[in-house]
């Protein structure tokens, strides 16, 4: 499995039960807000590549893109900050204020 950017170690876990072949880990944003400069951020003090997607929760994936729309007068898809995919989560696992880091 490859090197996880880690904040908690213990998050890792497979993700064989939505996507197969796919890992992912989720983050607590207690250190981060939930705006495209919160996630800005994020990428760039946990070092995340573009091998990876960051998936957030339906309402946090709303307000990071309102967010962005605004400051950008416009959005593009696939949404990206920093050329990192941001995803909505469709699948229920992602909690409200936390990321789900996924290999790609």
């Amino acid at each position: 499995m490859t090197n996880f950017v880690s904040i908690q170690q213990n998050c890792i876990t497979p993700l064989c039960t939505i996507f197969p072949c796919f890992a992912y880990q989720i983050n607590d944003m207690h250190n981060y807000t939930m705006t495209f400069n919160g996630i800005r951020e994020y990428i760039l003090e946990n070092e995340i590549t573009d091998s990876f997607a960051i998936v957030l929760h339906p309402f946090d994936f709303d307000r990071v893109a309102l967010d962005y729309i605004s400051i950008h007068e416009t959005i593009e898809r696939p949404f990206e900050i920093l050329g990192i995919e941001i995803l909505e989560d469709t699948s229920g696992k992602v909690p409200k204020n936390q990321v789900m880091i996924i290999e790609l």
